[in-house]
Protein backbone atom coordinates (compact mmCIF):
# COMPACT_ATOMS: atom_id res chain seq x y z
CA UNK A 1 0.00 0.00 0.00
CA UNK A 2 1.26 3.45 -0.94
CA UNK A 3 0.64 4.79 2.55
CA UNK A 4 3.53 2.71 3.88
CA UNK A 5 5.85 4.13 1.21
CA UNK A 6 5.04 7.76 2.00
CA UNK A 7 8.25 8.99 3.64
CA UNK A 8 6.62 12.27 4.65
CA UNK A 9 4.68 10.39 7.34
CA UNK A 10 6.15 8.85 10.44
CA UNK A 11 5.33 5.31 11.49
CA UNK A 12 3.17 6.59 14.30
CA UNK A 13 1.21 8.77 11.86
CA UNK A 14 0.67 5.77 9.59
CA UNK A 15 -0.53 3.68 12.52
CA UNK A 16 -2.87 6.46 13.62
CA UNK A 17 -4.23 6.79 10.07
CA UNK A 18 -4.97 3.06 9.92
CA UNK A 19 -6.74 3.25 13.26
CA UNK A 20 -8.91 6.14 12.05
CA UNK A 21 -9.69 4.27 8.81
CA UNK A 22 -10.67 1.14 10.74
CA UNK A 23 -13.51 3.19 12.22
CA UNK A 24 -14.60 5.40 9.33
CA UNK A 25 -14.40 2.69 6.65
CA UNK A 26 -16.96 0.68 8.61
CA UNK A 27 -19.30 3.67 9.00
CA UNK A 28 -18.42 4.41 12.62
CA UNK A 29 -17.80 7.88 14.03
CA UNK A 30 -14.21 8.61 14.94
CA UNK A 31 -13.61 11.28 17.57
CA UNK A 32 -10.20 10.51 18.99
CA UNK A 33 -9.03 12.89 21.70
CA UNK A 34 -5.39 13.88 22.02
CA UNK A 35 -5.29 11.95 25.29
CA UNK A 36 -6.54 8.80 23.57
CA UNK A 37 -4.00 9.13 20.77
CA UNK A 38 -1.19 9.73 23.25
CA UNK A 39 -2.15 6.60 25.19
CA UNK A 40 -2.67 4.55 22.04
CA UNK A 41 0.74 5.42 20.57
CA UNK A 42 2.51 5.72 23.92
CA UNK A 43 3.63 9.30 23.24
CA UNK A 44 3.10 12.71 24.82
CA UNK A 45 -0.06 14.76 24.19
CA UNK A 46 2.08 17.30 22.31
CA UNK A 47 3.18 14.64 19.82
CA UNK A 48 -0.37 13.27 19.57
CA UNK A 49 -1.62 16.73 18.58
CA UNK A 50 1.23 17.09 16.09
CA UNK A 51 0.49 13.74 14.42
CA UNK A 52 -3.20 14.52 13.91
CA UNK A 53 -2.47 18.03 12.56
CA UNK A 54 0.06 16.65 10.08
CA UNK A 55 -2.35 14.00 8.79
CA UNK A 56 -4.99 16.69 8.22
CA UNK A 57 -2.51 19.01 6.49
CA UNK A 58 -1.23 16.15 4.29
CA UNK A 59 -4.80 15.39 3.17
CA UNK A 60 -4.98 11.90 4.64
CA UNK A 61 -7.51 12.86 7.31
CA UNK A 62 -10.48 15.21 7.05
CA UNK A 63 -12.05 17.13 9.93
CA UNK A 64 -15.74 16.34 9.62
CA UNK A 65 -17.23 18.39 12.44
CA UNK A 66 -16.63 19.70 15.93
CA UNK A 67 -19.49 19.83 18.45
CA UNK A 68 -17.65 21.90 21.05
CA UNK A 69 -16.30 18.87 22.87
CA UNK A 70 -15.37 16.28 20.31
CA UNK A 71 -13.43 16.54 17.05
CA UNK A 72 -14.84 14.11 14.48
CA UNK A 73 -12.44 12.98 11.74
CA UNK A 74 -12.35 10.45 8.95
CA UNK A 75 -9.80 9.03 6.54
CA UNK A 76 -9.79 10.87 3.20
CA UNK A 77 -10.95 9.22 -0.01
CA UNK A 78 -7.52 8.90 -1.57
CA UNK A 79 -6.32 6.74 1.27
CA UNK A 80 -9.40 4.54 1.09
CA UNK A 81 -8.89 4.15 -2.66
CA UNK A 82 -5.28 3.07 -2.11
CA UNK A 83 -6.51 0.58 0.45
CA UNK A 84 -9.02 -0.97 -2.00
CA UNK A 85 -6.40 -1.18 -4.77
CA UNK A 86 -4.05 -2.92 -2.40
CA UNK A 87 -6.66 -5.47 -1.43
CA UNK A 88 -7.51 -6.17 -5.09
CA UNK A 89 -3.83 -6.69 -5.81
CA UNK A 90 -3.70 -9.22 -3.01
CA UNK A 91 -6.74 -11.08 -4.42
CA UNK A 92 -9.23 -10.00 -1.77
CA UNK A 93 -12.90 -10.06 -2.76
CA UNK A 94 -14.49 -6.61 -2.64
CA UNK A 95 -17.81 -6.03 -4.37
CA UNK A 96 -18.84 -2.70 -5.86
CA UNK A 97 -21.59 -2.54 -3.22
CA UNK A 98 -19.11 -3.20 -0.46
CA UNK A 99 -20.64 -6.58 0.38
CA UNK A 100 -17.45 -8.56 -0.02
CA UNK A 101 -15.01 -9.52 2.66
CA UNK A 102 -12.62 -6.78 3.69
CA UNK A 103 -9.68 -7.81 5.83
CA UNK A 104 -9.77 -6.03 9.17
CA UNK A 105 -6.48 -4.53 10.21
CA UNK A 106 -6.12 -4.44 13.98
CA UNK A 107 -3.77 -1.53 14.55
CA UNK A 108 -3.10 -2.39 18.15
CA UNK A 109 -1.47 -5.62 17.03
CA UNK A 110 1.19 -3.69 15.13
CA UNK A 111 4.47 -3.80 16.96
CA UNK A 112 4.64 -0.65 19.10
CA UNK A 113 8.40 -0.99 19.27
CA UNK A 114 8.68 0.60 15.78
CA UNK A 115 11.34 3.23 16.12
CA UNK A 116 10.08 6.83 16.06
CA UNK A 117 12.01 8.13 13.07
CA UNK A 118 10.77 11.71 13.31
CA UNK A 119 11.71 12.19 16.94
CA UNK A 120 14.88 14.25 17.02
CA UNK A 121 16.58 13.60 20.31
CA UNK A 122 17.84 16.69 22.00
CA UNK A 123 21.61 16.57 22.50
CA UNK A 124 22.58 15.77 26.05
CA UNK A 125 23.39 18.91 28.01
CA UNK A 126 27.09 19.31 28.78
CA UNK A 127 27.61 21.28 32.00
CA UNK A 128 31.36 21.59 31.61
CA UNK A 129 31.24 22.78 28.00
CA UNK A 130 28.65 25.38 28.99
CA UNK A 131 30.96 26.72 31.69
CA UNK A 132 33.81 26.90 29.22
CA UNK A 133 31.60 28.87 26.83
CA UNK A 134 31.23 31.53 29.54
CA UNK A 135 35.00 31.94 29.72
CA UNK A 136 35.72 29.66 32.67
CA UNK A 137 39.03 27.84 32.35
CA UNK A 138 38.98 24.06 32.12
CA UNK A 139 40.91 23.73 35.39
CA UNK A 140 38.45 25.88 37.35
CA UNK A 141 35.44 24.23 35.68
CA UNK A 142 36.64 20.75 36.62
CA UNK A 143 37.43 21.88 40.17
CA UNK A 144 33.94 23.31 40.63
CA UNK A 145 32.29 20.22 39.17
CA UNK A 146 34.23 18.17 41.73
CA UNK A 147 32.84 20.40 44.49
CA UNK A 148 29.33 19.96 43.12
CA UNK A 149 29.79 16.21 42.90
CA UNK A 150 30.84 16.10 46.56
CA UNK A 151 27.73 18.11 47.45
CA UNK A 152 25.62 15.80 45.25
CA UNK A 153 24.44 18.69 43.08
CA UNK A 154 23.08 17.76 39.65
CA UNK A 155 24.64 19.43 36.62
CA UNK A 156 21.43 20.28 34.81
CA UNK A 157 20.77 22.94 32.19
CA UNK A 158 18.43 24.73 34.60
CA UNK A 159 21.16 24.90 37.24
CA UNK A 160 23.62 26.28 34.69
CA UNK A 161 21.22 28.99 33.48
CA UNK A 162 20.68 30.14 37.06
CA UNK A 163 24.42 30.35 37.67
CA UNK A 164 24.93 32.26 34.40
CA UNK A 165 22.28 34.80 35.44
CA UNK A 166 23.94 35.33 38.83
CA UNK A 167 27.36 35.76 37.21
CA UNK A 168 25.94 38.48 35.00
CA UNK A 169 24.46 40.24 38.04
CA UNK A 170 27.75 40.15 39.92
CA UNK A 171 29.64 42.40 37.51
CA UNK A 172 32.61 40.02 37.61
CA UNK A 173 33.91 37.58 35.02
CA UNK A 174 32.72 34.00 35.01
CA UNK A 175 36.26 32.86 35.82
CA UNK A 176 36.33 35.07 38.92
CA UNK A 177 32.92 33.98 40.13
CA UNK A 178 33.48 30.24 39.72
CA UNK A 179 36.95 30.53 41.27
CA UNK A 180 35.36 32.13 44.34
CA UNK A 181 32.79 29.33 44.42
CA UNK A 182 35.56 26.73 44.35
CA UNK A 183 37.55 28.49 47.10
CA UNK A 184 34.47 28.59 49.33
CA UNK A 185 33.27 25.09 48.40
CA UNK A 186 29.96 26.46 47.13
CA UNK A 187 27.86 24.09 45.06
CA UNK A 188 26.10 27.11 43.56
CA UNK A 189 26.71 30.79 43.09
CA UNK A 190 24.78 33.98 43.83
CA UNK A 191 25.86 37.53 43.17
CA UNK A 192 24.72 38.63 46.62
CA UNK A 193 27.23 36.27 48.22
CA UNK A 194 30.14 38.35 46.97
CA UNK A 195 28.51 41.78 47.06
CA UNK A 196 30.25 44.23 49.45
CA UNK A 197 28.38 44.51 52.72
CA UNK A 198 27.36 48.03 53.75
CA UNK A 199 29.30 49.31 56.75
CA UNK A 200 27.33 50.24 59.79
CA UNK A 201 27.74 53.78 60.94
CA UNK A 202 27.76 54.24 64.65
CA UNK A 203 26.93 57.54 66.29
CA UNK A 204 29.11 58.02 69.31
CA UNK A 205 27.20 59.85 71.97
CA UNK A 206 29.24 61.86 74.41
CA UNK A 207 28.88 60.53 77.91
CA UNK A 208 27.14 63.03 80.19
CA UNK A 209 29.34 64.24 83.04
CA UNK A 210 28.27 64.31 86.69
CA UNK A 211 28.26 68.12 86.67
CA UNK A 212 25.91 68.15 83.68
CA UNK A 213 23.60 65.68 85.38
CA UNK A 214 23.52 67.87 88.48
CA UNK A 215 22.58 70.94 86.45
CA UNK A 216 19.70 69.04 84.91
CA UNK A 217 18.54 67.96 88.33
CA UNK A 218 18.65 71.52 89.68
CA UNK A 219 16.71 72.79 86.64
CA UNK A 220 14.02 70.20 87.26
CA UNK A 221 13.68 71.13 90.96
CA UNK A 222 13.95 74.92 90.71
CA UNK A 223 12.52 75.36 87.22
CA UNK A 224 15.65 77.15 86.04
CA UNK A 225 17.56 76.76 82.79
CA UNK A 226 21.10 76.55 84.11
CA UNK A 227 21.94 73.54 81.92
CA UNK A 228 20.79 75.33 78.80
CA UNK A 229 22.69 78.47 79.65
CA UNK A 230 25.90 76.62 80.37
CA UNK A 231 25.84 73.95 77.62
CA UNK A 232 23.39 75.44 75.15
CA UNK A 233 20.18 73.70 74.10
CA UNK A 234 21.31 70.30 72.87
CA UNK A 235 18.23 68.34 73.79
CA UNK A 236 17.03 66.50 70.71
CA UNK A 237 13.43 66.60 71.77
CA UNK A 238 13.36 70.39 72.29
CA UNK A 239 12.28 72.53 69.33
Amino acid sequence: MEIWKDKSLTWNEKILLMEIDSFTSSGKDCYFSNEYIADFLNVSIRWARKYMSHLIEAGYVKLVRFDGRRRYVEAEGKFQAERRESYHAEGSEISSQGGGKVPHIEIKEINKSIEEKDTIRKPRFDFKSSLLSLGVSEEVAEAWMSVRKTKRATNTEIAFRKVAEEIQKSGKTAEECITIAVENSWQGFKAEWIAPKPQRQYQHRKKESTFEKNLRAIDQVLGTDMHGQYYGRRDIDEQ
